[in-house]
C-alpha cells in the first residue's frame, strides 16, 4: 500500500493510526472528508481505521466509497481486500488483492496482505513465498521480517522465527508485531517472564492490540493448570497444520476404539469403561478450552486502562 500525498489532516490520520489511535484517526478523517467528500484516499484510510476498530460493515462501506471515487485507487483495493478477509470472503478477497498487486506489484505491503489471505486458507507454502517476495522488494522492512517470523513460529521453527523477530526489532525497537512475536517465542520456550515483559511493552504501545492482548492472556493461561494444558495442546496442534492435526485426531480415535474393543474382549470391562470416560473428558476439555480462553481474552480486552504494574 503506497503512502499517498494528501493534506495535513490525512497525514495526521496516518500517524494516529500508526500509533494505534484508530479512534482519533477516524475523527481526523471525518474532518478531512467534510472538506472533500469524494477523496478516495481518505475513504480508504477511514476504512482501515474502522476495520481496526472492528466496525467491519462501516469499513466495507468506506472501502467501496473509495473505489467509487477512484476505481484504480490502490488504497481502496487494499482496504476492500482487508475487509473481505475479515469477513472470511476468501475468494472475493483474493480477487481484490490480485487487482491490487496488478496495480502495485512492487509494494511489499500488498504481498503481505496476500500472504495473510493465503495463510488463512491453509496455503502456507504460498504465503511464505509471498513474504519472501516482499522481503526481496524491501530487505530493510521490519513489517515483513515480523510477518515472516510469525509464519515460522506457527510452523514450529523457533530459531528462524527468533532471528526474524530480532532483525525487525533491530531496525525498529518499538515494532509492535515483532514485540508480540518475540514474546510468543519466549512463551513457547517456557520463559513466562520474558513473554510477559514483551506483552506489556506491546500493550504500552497499543493497549487494544489483539496480538498483545492474546499474548498476555496466553501467559496468564499457561500458568493456570487447567487452561495451561489446553494452551500446550492447542499450540502443538497448531504447529502440525490442518492436515496433520486431522490425521492425529483420526489416529487417536482409531486407537481409542481398538483399545476399548480389545479390553472388552479380554474381559477388562471396568478398564474399558474408565477409558471411555477418559476419552469423553478429553473431548469435553478440548471443546470448552477455546471458549474459556476467549473469555479470558475478552476480560483482558476490557482492561483497556492498564494497571500500574503494566
Amino acid at each position: 500500500m503506497s503512502t499517498f500525498a494528501g493534506g495535513g489532516l490525512l497525514h495526521l490520520a496516518q500517524l494516529q493510526l500508526a500509533q494505534g489511535n484508530a479512534h482519533q484517526a477516524i475523527e481526523t478523517l471525518k474532518r478531512a472528508l467534510a472538506e472533500d467528500p469524494d477523496h478516495a484516499e481518505a475513504h480508504g484510510l477511514l476504512s482501515l481505521c474502522l476495520l481496526r476498530s472492528r466496525r467491519v460493515h462501516a469499513a466495507e462501506h468506506e472501502a467501496r466509497l473509495s473505489l467509487t471515487a477512484d476505481a484504480t485507487s490502490p488504497l481502496g483495493h487494499y482496504a476492500l481486500g482487508s475487509v473481505q478477509l475479515a469477513q472470511r470472503k476468501f475468494k472475493e478477497s483474493e480477487e481484490t488483492l490480485g487487482t491490487l498487486l496488478d496495480l502495485e506489484p512492487d509494494d511489499p505491503e500488498n504481498h503481505r496482505a496476500m500472504a495473510r489471505l493465503l495463510e488463512l486458507q491453509g496455503r502456507k507454502a504460498e504465503a511464505e513465498a509471498r513474504l519472501n517476495t516482499a522481503l526481496e522488494l524491501a530487505p530493510d522492512d521490519p513489517d515483513t521480517h515480523a510477518a515472516l517470523g510469525e509464519l515460522q513460529l506457527k510452523a514450529g521453527r523457533l530459531e528462524r522465527a527468533e532471528q526474524l523477530a530480532d532483525e525487525a526489532l533491530r531496525r525498529r525497537p518499538e515494532h509492535l508485531e515483532a514485540l508480540v512475536l518475540r514474546g510468543s517465542i519466549a512463551l513457547r520456550r517456557g520463559d513466562e517472564k520474558t513473554a510477559r515483559e514483551h506483552a506489556v511493552w506491546a500493550l504500552r504501545l497499543d493497549a487494544e492490540d489483539p496480538g498483545a492482548l492474546h499474548l498476555i492472556t496466553a501467559v496468564t493461561s499457561r500458568s493456570h493448570w487447567f487452561l495451561g494444558l489446553w494452551w500446550r495442546y492447542s499450540t502443538w496442534m497448531g504447529a502440525l497444520g490442518t492436515g496433520r492435526s486431522i490425521l492425529v485426531l483420526l489416529g487417536a480415535f482409531v486407537l481409542y476404539r481398538l483399545a476399548t474393543v480389545w479390553m472388552v474382549q479380554a474381559g477388562l470391562v471396568d478398564l474399558a469403561r474408565l477409558v471411555n470416560f477418559a476419552w469423553l473428558g478429553i473431548c469435553v476439555y478440548t471443546w470448552v478450552g477455546p471458549g474459556l480462553f476467549e473469555r479470558s481474552l475478552r476480560r483482558e480486552m476490557d482492561k483497556v486502562v492498564l494497571s500500574e504494574e503494566f
